[in-house]
């Protein structure tokens, strides 16, 4: 043992250091430590040696700060792929949507799961053509881009004949008929009136131009055929209201002009060439035989029932001269959007045979 006050070897046992003369009665003992030799002196400029590294103080032995280390390590590592997981479901509203690129249960409920946080945009996403393409020429800078597919105009589509509900006289088959009922009409017009009486009881027509007229009536039902209709069908009124028409249908003449045109007259009927070619269609009937000068009058007679003028001076001067036109509006100025759809188609009809 060692004298802890000189520190020199003394023997067990002693109660007194022989170098120093101090006590050695009250100093723990101390395990034996052989002292190291002390080297001798080197050079220190010549060999130098550095300090050893100081070792980190540990709570625990070294082989459990070891052992701590990978622990920590992978609770690190635990806890970042638990926020990435817990990112993705709040970004994609699917615990494994951001893998799978899988649609979110919203989304497969017919609903759209948008982020409130992303801003929403009128551009519709591209086609998978679309995309197909952009991939192509991200991939290969260099490459052409796919010629598009660009589809032909349909052209519209021919619009059909237009029904009507038409009457010519509606009270022909209620009260018995007046001259005034019938003032303005042309003989055409009281050949389909009469008929008209015989088109409600559902029968047919023999003359083309009289069934094609009554089967562009939604109120027609033709079953009867002529030979087998019978007049017994109709009341007392409705009778009497067909020889009414009939007797007015074999005399009645319309008035003679010659205006503005002495080469060619108009037979006008209370002062129209045509009187109903504002309210019904017109068939062929109503314009066979008419030169051209008469069928321009009677076309351009539906335009003066709108006040419409005319740069040319004969026909101005026709127009003139009727007791019921009052031209109001140029021609340049006119608006054909003031024609009914009969019109319309009247003027057409018209045209067709000029």
């Amino acid at each position: 043992m060692n004298c802890p006050n000189c520190g020199k070897t003394v023997s067990e046992g002693q109660k007194f250091c022989i170098a120093c003369g101090g006590s050695l009665q009250d100093t723990p003992q101390q395990p034996h430590v052989h002292a190291q030799p002390v080297p001798p002196a080197q050079n220190t400029q010549a060999q130098s040696v550095p300090p050893a590294p100081k070792q980190p103080t540990y709570l625990d032995s070294p082989k459990k700060a070891r052992r701590k280390t990978p622990v920590l390590l992978a609770a690190l590592v635990v806890v970042l792929l638990a926020g990435v997981t817990l990112g993705a479901w709040v970004g994609t509203g699917s615990p494994f949507g951001w893998l799978a690129g899988l649609p979110s249960p919203a989304q497969e409920d017919g609903e759209d799961a948008v982020s409130s946080s992303a801003p929403l945009e009128d551009t519709p996403a591209p086609s998978s053509a679309l995309a197909s393409s952009a991939l192509e020429a991200a991939a290969d800078p260099t490459a052409a881009p796919s010629p598009t597919h660009t589809p032909e105009p349909t052209p519209a589509p021919t619009p059909a004949p237009v029904a009507t509900d038409y009457y010519i006289l509606p009270q022909s088959a209620q009260r018995l008929l007046v001259y005034n009922d019938i003032a303005n009409f042309t003989k055409q017009d009281m050949m389909l009136a009469r008929n008209e009486i015989y088109a409600r009881h559902g029968r047919k027509f023999s003359d083309e131009d009289v069934r094609s007229y009554f089967e562009a009536q939604t109120w027609y039902k033709g079953t009867v055929e002529p030979e087998a209709f019978s007049a017994s069908v109709l009341s007392d009124i409705e009778q009497a209201n067909v020889e009414y028409l009939k007797l007015h249908e074999d005399g009645q003449t319309g008035i003679s002009q010659n205006v503005g045109n002495s080469n060619n007259t108009v037979v006008t009927y209370g002062g129209y060439m045509i009187p109903q070619s504002s309210s019904r269609r017109l068939t062929y009937a109503d314009i066979a035989g008419l030169s051209s000068w008469q069928l321009m009058i009677a076309r351009n007679e539906i335009y003066a029932r709108h006040g419409r003028r005319f740069n040319d001076a004969d026909i101005q001067a026709y127009f003139n001269a009727q007791s019921w036109y009052s031209g109001t509006v140029d021609a340049e100025n006119f608006d054909t959007s003031w024609l009914s759809s009969v019109e319309i188609y009247n003027i057409d009809f018209i045209q067709s045979y000029e």
